[in-house]
């Protein structure tokens, strides 16, 4: 079996690599369309969308990784397959056909609408390739040939950029054209790794196998599912905002979530590959230490690089709405600002909800601890629902109503681990949680105290960012240092020398 030790942190790498290509796409969208706000704000809700679909892809090599196994047979995998192509191939005609409705919802009989239809139809072809890269990702993985996982996403990442930058001219349907180049390059650079032919997928057999596999997807993607319709609900009350609000807000979203995945993301599929391999082989008092140390280090990392975004909003906000863009006004940049600020603020708490949801939920999945999991989604969804459509909020209230609904859609997972594990050793587990975040939010506030003045430049907005980002690690090591004095010198000792032998 190959490690997982470097593969783990060159996954990490990828992912990081894929955040900085998703980041010059934002900012090239800045560049070329923000002039006019309505139609960024357009693609943003159509984007947004597609990241509802994109969680039934996303979750699968959490959730179907440990179908594959040793004595699985070809015939088995082919049947798996099969579905697998027939359920993202029902959810992209659903997409298609939904999209005149959707379009009505959001922006009724305006010019805007077909533009949004139209891009719904091109991310409806994205969540085809993107459902079946998921699938084939879940299957190289459980091979251990995440190098080779990293290697397509960066290299497919880089050519949709691209394609974006060759056809921006023609409109905002560049940049989903540019998603769909992406992961169409992707699906072709995993089936050509895969021994599972194409022409295999359609033997008279293959539907008596992967019974289950679907309902086990939608399953695994419904508390996912939860964070990103909160999202959309929420996104769906402030479009009665001004122009570019939406754009905003989707800025900070989109740049929390990054966060959390680039951190929180390897350390969940690790865990996947771990734990189906050592449940029979470990008690749960040593799978839960191996758990914890391993949160703590992701959580450590999370924190600072979530931490350097919050500190740095301003300065990011002005390079993205103020000195990128052409020809836009400057009350309407100072605005994007400040609701860029403002919202990634808010939406941390949300991100860190589902850092701790990415990292908690493969030892449910682990152990088969997932009943109720999709009833308690949309209890949850359903009441934030009622909230925003039955009350008169502001930005703040309906900011606060998505960090409640994120936290109670996370509550279920260390919820369900009572179950597993000891009560004494959850609680020391929930503390150290408490302890992490309490310093982090110390952190931030204590380094937003510091406000110098700050020009349209860029070497201001550089020095800036820099300053504020080394005094908020240096804050933070200190408050985390104090709040864990004896485990993080264990921890980190231990991380270096057994991390993926255990």
């Amino acid at each position: 079996m190959k490690s997982l030790k470097l593969q783990t942190l060159f996954t990490s790498v990828a992912m990081l690599v894929q955040n900085i290509f998703g980041f010059l796409f934002g900012i090239l969208l800045s560049r070329f369309f923000l002039s006019n706000p309505s139609v960024v704000d357009t693609f943003y809700i159509s984007y947004n969308i597609y990241l509802l679909f994109n969680m039934f892809s996303a979750t699968q090599r959490v959730s179907i990784l440990s179908i594959f196994k040793a004595d699985t047979t070809a015939r088995e995998i082919a049947g798996v397959s099969l579905r697998i192509y027939l359920l993202f191939f029902v959810l992209t005609v659903s997409l298609a056909l939904l999209s005149p409705f959707i379009s009505f919802l959001y922006l009724g009989a305006t010019a805007y609408a077909s533009v949004l239809r139209d891009l719904l139809l091109l991310f409806a072809l994205v969540v085809f390739f993107q459902g079946l890269n998921g699938y084939y990702s879940a299957y190289l993985s459980s091979k251990r040939e995440l190098n080779y996982i990293s290697w397509g996403n960066i290299i497919g990442s880089g050519l949709g950029l691209c394609c974006f930058i060759a056809l921006h001219r023609f409109g905002i349907y560049a940049a989903a054209i540019g998603f769909l180049v992406t992961h169409t390059f992707m699906y072709c650079f995993f089936l050509a790794k895969s021994d599972l032919p194409i022409h295999d997928l359609f033997s008279s057999c293959n539907l008596a196998y992967g019974k289950g596999i679907s309902t086990r997807v939608l399953q695994s993607a419904a508390p996912y599912l939860g964070f990103n319709f909160s999202f959309l609900i929420t996104q769906n009350a402030l479009k009665t905002m001004d122009k570019g609000f939406i754009t905003a807000f989707s800025y900070a979203y989109s740049l929390v979530i990054l966060i959390t995945a680039a951190t929180t993301g390897s350390i969940g599929y690790t865990l996947s590959i771990k734990l189906a391999e050592l449940k029979s082989k470990r008690s749960p008092e040593q799978i839960l230490q191996y758990i914890s140390d391993r949160v703590l280090v992701t959580l450590l990392l999370f924190s600072v690089l979530l931490g350097v975004l919050l500190v740095s909003t301003q300065p990011i906000g002005i390079f993205m709405f103020a000195y990128i863009p052409k020809n836009v006004d400057a009350g309407f940049s100072s605005l994007m600002v400040d609701t860029f600020s403002e919202s990634a603020f808010f939406l941390s708490f949300s991100g860190f909800c589902l850092g701790l949801f990415t990292i908690t939920i493969p030892v449910n999945f682990a152990y088969a601890n997932t009943k109720g999991f999709f009833r308690y989604t949309v209890v949850i969804l359903l009441l934030h629902l009622l909230a925003i459509m039955t009350l008169n909020m502001s930005y703040r209230y309906i900011s606060g109503l998505f960090i409640l609904s994120s936290f109670l859609l996370f509550a279920y997972q260390p919820i369900r681990m009572l179950q597993l594990f000891d009560r004494k050793q959850m609680l020391h587990f929930f503390i150290t949680l408490l302890k992490i975040f309490f310093s982090f939010y110390t952190s931030v506030h204590l380094t937003s105290l510091y406000r110098p003045i700050i020009q349209n430049k860029f070497m201001d907005i550089f020095i800036f960012a820099a300053l504020k980002s080394i005094l908020f690690v240096t804050i933070y090591t200190i408050l985390f240092v104090l709040a864990f004095p004896t485990k993080v010198k264990v921890i980190y000792s231990k991380y270096r020398r057994d991390y993926g032998k255990l």
